[in-house]
């Protein structure tokens, strides 16, 4: 009988009580029906509640875990493996903060300083990790090893209220169980000259896009951007096809001469006369040193060079006994 009463639930139980005295037994009986099953409720609940408290008990012993900040969840699990159990590895998907896309956002009386608000739709994502650093013994920001990720990491410290100047930054070129590990050896602060190149690229990007793209709208098409990089790649074609259709073409000649001193020969190029630079613009000018060169009664005042100048005075020294030949080079 006990056995079968165990199971009622309170409304069972005042149910079965009342058939039990319309069909004529004694109350007595039924109290002692009833105080055995409340002795048997009262035992199981406060078996549960021995349960409850050591589970709660220990709870507030577990310890404090190791918190990292990646940005991709696909390297989160991975790294987490390497680490072990005493960290937890969560990604913050990219940036979290970044410029207005409605205004400029830039203050150029403040020496540029950018204006940044949390990205739009991470808000779940910035709580989570405001409460995973709360509970946490230490947070790592690990981030990629650029300027982007230590742009991130930046971001990360200043949501999450972490002091800049901690070591807290930890980077690794290689997800592998060696190179993770060696990088919680010696972490870092944070490179705030990384940092500033990053903001330095973003606010030019800003100031470029945000000025000209507004021109191109209304000259080429709707819809279409201007960059830091291809608005100057753009300049630069511009100038080089204007310089190549103002270019005027001009005639010159050049004379290179193979001279031997006994078994070693070496060549020059002429270069002028009488230790003056001449151009040659034509072929009546390359004929008149020709002749020049040619006429041993004024060899001695011809000045030739080939990577170094060969002054007048040691022209004779050089026992420039043989020219094998002269070329003319248009």
């Amino acid at each position: 009988m006990m056995s079968f009463l165990k199971n009622f639930t309170t409304y069972q139980y005042n149910f079965f009580i009342d058939s039990l005295e319309k069909a004529g037994y004694h109350v007595i009986s039924l109290l002692l029906i009833g105080s055995e099953l409340m002795a048997t409720t009262t035992t199981k609940a406060q078996t549960a509640v021995k349960k409850t408290s050591k589970k709660t008990t220990k709870k507030k012993t577990a310890a404090k875990k190791n918190l990292v900040i990646v940005e991709s969840p696909a390297k989160a699990k991975t790294i987490e493996k390497y680490l072990g159990r005493n960290y937890k590895v969560v990604a913050s998907v990219g940036h979290i903060r970044d410029l207005k896309k409605s205004s400029m956002s830039i203050d150029f009386e403040n020496n540029y300083k950018p204006q940044y608000i949390n990205i739009r739709g991470k808000g779940p994502l910035i709580n989570d990790l405001k409460k995973e650093a709360k509970k946490s013994k230490k947070v790592y920001l690990a981030s990629d090893p650029d300027r982007e990720g230590e742009a991130i990491s930046w971001h990360l410290a200043h949501i999450l209220g972490l002091d800049e100047n901690d070591k807290n930054r930890v980077v690794f070129n290689e997800i592998t169980k060696d190179a993770v590990k060696n990088a919680f050896v010696e972490p870092r602060q944070i490179d705030m000259d990384l940092v500033d190149a990053q903001q330095a690229r973003r606010v030019l990007d800003r100031i470029v896009g945000y000025s000209i793209s507004p021109l191109l709208w209304k000259k080429v098409k709707k819809g279409l951007s201007a960059g830091r990089v291809q608005s100057v790649a753009l300049n630069l074609i511009i100038d080089r096809e204007n310089e190549i259709k103002n270019f005027k073409p001009e005639e010159y000649w050049t004379i290179d001469g193979f001279f031997k001193k006994g078994i070693k020969k070496f060549q020059a190029a002429f270069y002028g006369i009488d230790g003056k630079k001449l151009k040659l613009n034509t072929n009546e000018d390359v004929q008149a040193v020709l002749a020049r060169l040619t006429s041993d009664e004024k060899r001695k005042s011809v000045v030739v060079t080939h990577r170094f100048h060969i002054q007048h005075h040691l022209f004779n020294k050089m026992l420039l006994t043989k020219l094998t030949s002269v070329h003319v080079r248009l």
